[in-house]
């Protein structure tokens, strides 16, 4: 309560600017660190991923896998870490917000939890090929944590917008669900189905998935320029897509 509590001062200061000082980032940084460390909830993702780590290895077979059981178990996990919980530990908190009317339509206030989320599952990121039994060189495991990067920003901004557009905690909730099981099923399915496999080729986290398969595998990942497009066409969507939707709630705001 003390923390909703310091985060619902922030919002209804009397200062009628959207800006932020570095002092009150750095505060309000703290604080939803602290919030999120609190939530385990938001953090299903991360607690999935390190126990099916762990589960798996002992479960399953290496033979039924053609000797890539680590490297199947490391997708899935890195999937559960870095898309379910970085969509979760975002939208949720900010649909919450939104729903008490507590949410402040600022860039500065919303890019907030952007920080310790990834801090959070980037830090799991680094354990998963430890806990999956995947042995990489170190300049494959470096290849490793960029792919993982920039699969958790992608998905981060995701749960930004589904925070911000949703009206409901309730529509949030199936907005998540949704979401997740598009952005993981498909490029799973993708690869044993050819049909799946076209669909995942355009999808950030269907591109990501053949990158990660390869470094794990300590494979050079082959430089496609039509999955570089995907990839960076699709993060300029989202951002451009967030900043016309701060633009619509700032412009209601002010009506």
């Amino acid at each position: 309560m003390k923390n909703d509590l310091a985060i619902k001062n922030y919002l209804f200061e009397e200062k009628e600017d959207l800006t932020m000082s570095v002092d009150k980032f750095k505060n309000l940084f703290l604080l939803r660190f602290k919030l999120l460390l609190k939530d385990f909830y938001l953090g299903t993702g991360s607690i999935i991923a390190i126990i099916f780590s762990i589960l798996l290895q002992f479960t399953l077979s290496n033979a039924a896998f053609n000797g890539q059981k680590g490297q199947f178990i490391l997708s899935m996990t890195v999937f559960f870490n870095s898309i379910m919980s970085a969509i979760m530990m975002i939208s949720i908190p900010i649909a919450q917000e939104k729903e008490k009317n507590q949410l402040k339509i600022s860039i500065e206030y919303l890019f907030t939890p952007l920080i310790p989320a990834f801090l959070i599952i980037m830090g799991i990121n680094i354990i998963l090929p430890l806990l999956s039994g995947v042995q990489m060189t170190p300049y494959f495991y470096i290849i490793y944590m960029f792919i993982t990067m920039i699969l958790t920003i992608i998905s981060l901004i995701i749960g930004l917008l589904i925070g911000v557009s949703s009206k409901k905690i309730s529509n949030t909730s199936y907005l998540i669900t949704y979401t997740i099981l598009f952005l993981t099923l498909i490029p799973q399915i993708g690869t044993s189905n050819g049909a799946f496999e076209k669909i995942s080729d355009f999808i950030y986290t269907g591109v990501l998935l053949k990158m990660l398969m390869n470094v794990s595998t300590n494979q050079p990942i082959e430089i496609n320029k039509f999955y570089l497009f995907i990839i960076l066409i699709e993060f300029i969507s989202l951002i451009i897509l967030f900043l016309l939707l701060i633009r619509k709630k700032r412009a209601k705001i002010n009506q």
